[in-house]
């Protein structure tokens, strides 16, 4: 299976061995008709039998091509790919371009799904810790939305812990910003996405729980310089 950046790079360079080109000039120059050939190489390679499957490697690509050359392709080669994957590539390859309905999970099912984590799971991790860095991840990428990856590379340094005064009772309220600086979307716009969260009475669904709970674990609090 052709997916990660690495593998994206063999498959380039296992082609421009074949024809004898540099991958790195053949990356950044993107000429459509190289990238074209290069494509029908991979149907003929590997077993492809959806089109969702290369329309993804050739986003993957393109990806990859951010990183060498620091800009985006021209998104007229983009474009003009992308309808030649889904029109003459698929018809001369036979290929599925059926899109499949990925059934959400409804909030029935969530409540389930923690409450089975927290009460029924018989399964020990390594470090127990691990159960509840599981469990903020699971609320965080429900609440969210956002892709496991984006939720993975969270440090301390993207939450802001705070109390905010509410403006109608005047009470104290403690407050969680998540900031959220790996998204797909990150390079569109020009400040991180972030979220805020409140307390919640129930601890299995409290994200700020989670945190400070981990938080306290790595003694995050109390910097040296803080009097």
């Amino acid at each position: 299976m052709i997916c990660d950046g690495f593998e994206r790079l063999l498959t380039l360079q296992r082609y421009c061995g074949k024809v004898q080109l540099d991958p790195k000039v053949t990356l950044r120059e993107c000429a459509t008709a190289r990238m074209e050939n290069f494509l029908h190489w991979l149907l003929q390679t590997f077993t492809i039998k959806k089109t969702s499957t290369l329309t993804t490697y050739w986003r993957q690509l393109s990806q990859l091509y951010i990183m060498w050359t620091q800009r985006r392709m021209d998104p007229a080669v983009m474009r003009q790919i992308f309808v030649f994957i889904e029109g003459p590539l698929t018809e001369e390859y036979g290929m599925d371009n059926e899109e499949i309905e990925k059934p959400l999970m409804e909030a029935d099912d969530f409540v389930e799904l923690i409450r089975y984590h927290w009460a029924s799971d018989i399964n020990g991790f390594p470090n127990e810790r691990q159960r509840l860095q599981l469990a903020a991840i699971l609320l965080l990428a429900a609440f969210t939305g956002s892709r496991p990856q984006a939720l993975l590379n969270l440090t301390y340094g993207d939450l802001d812990l705070y109390i905010e005064k509410n403006t109608e009772t005047h009470a104290d309220m403690l407050r969680l910003g998540v900031k959220l600086t790996k998204t797909k979307s990150r390079q569109k716009r020009k400040r991180p996405k972030t979220y805020t969260f409140n307390l919640d009475d129930n601890p299995i669904f409290c994200v700020i729980t989670h945190v400070v709970s981990l938080a306290f674990d790595d003694s995050a609090f109390g910097p040296p310089d803080l009097k």
